[in-house]
């Protein structure tokens, strides 16, 4: 498996709030983490990292039930602790936003695992997951965001949102209440699958077009997220700009 970490602080905010992190938790398994904190000054910061790091940490906990899962295919008990690590996180982040100067603060998150050749996503918020496979881009995850729901809802179109004055409201975050809820999912990866993860300071400024045709090129995985990178900083850059770009294959344990 083949796979690049990127993050930009943007051509406008003076701090990087956003948080990306990997783990190889065992042979078969490999935990990868994009987060966007909020709250301002060193506030977003924190929650980024700290909900990272302990979602990480307690995956590496757990590595030897991972394994017996991975053993035993039992792909949905993986899906379980990452969750589980969620609400750690969740907890972690809630209880230090109590203290006066971390007061308000939160973070998204999207976290995927993958093991043999499935793939589990989580995510809180409106970080990204997506796949392109045979020249087709898929968004895996769904944003929990204020214009999501005016798109379901049929009161906006897609491209309303893009242009939305709410479009940066979201609707959950990791450590902003004592409890939350978490979107998971589930899929089988093929040879040569490409996933990203992302922060919105991405997806605010390129298309999922402009990322498909970027992936589809034939230049290396490196090459591809940093021209992923210029673009979103060409459009604007008015946010902090992360991704994780990962090429999947069949040799799972050549990290």
């Amino acid at each position: 498996m083949e796979y690049y970490l990127r993050s930009h602080v943007g051509k406008v905010r003076t701090n990087n709030e956003d948080f990306v992190g990997q783990f190889p938790i065992c042979e078969q398994a490999h935990i990868f983490i994009v987060s966007d904190g909020m709250g301002g000054h060193n506030k977003g910061e924190a929650a980024s990292r700290i909900a990272t790091n302990t979602v990480i940490s307690s995956m590496q906990e757990k590595r030897s039930e991972i394994k017996k899962y991975l053993e035993e295919e039992k792909y949905q008990k993986i899906a379980d602790l990452l969750t589980f690590s969620i609400r750690k996180a969740n907890q972690s982040v809630y209880e230090e936003g109590e203290k006066e100067e971390y007061y308000g603060m939160g973070t998204t998150m999207v976290a995927a695992v993958t093991a043999k050749d499935m793939l589990m996503v989580a995510n809180v918020g409106d970080s990204r997951c997506y796949i392109i496979r045979r020249n087709r881009i898929k968004q895996l995850t769904r944003d929990n965001s204020f214009v999501q729901e005016l798109v379901e809802s049929g009161a906006i179109t897609k491209e309303e949102a893009l242009t939305h004055s709410q479009k940066n409201v979201i609707t959950r975050a990791i450590g902003t209440d004592c409890d939350i809820k978490i979107d998971t999912y589930e899929f089988e990866l093929e040879e040569g699958d490409i996933l990203i993860l992302c922060s919105d300071g991405l997806t605010n400024m390129i298309t999922d077009e402009e990322i498909l045709r970027v992936i589809s090129s034939e230049a290396s995985l490196e090459q591809k997220s940093d021209e992923l990178i210029g673009i979103a900083l060409e459009n604007g850059g008015l946010d902090n700009i992360s991704l994780i770009c990962i090429k999947y294959d069949s040799k799972v344990g050549e990290i």
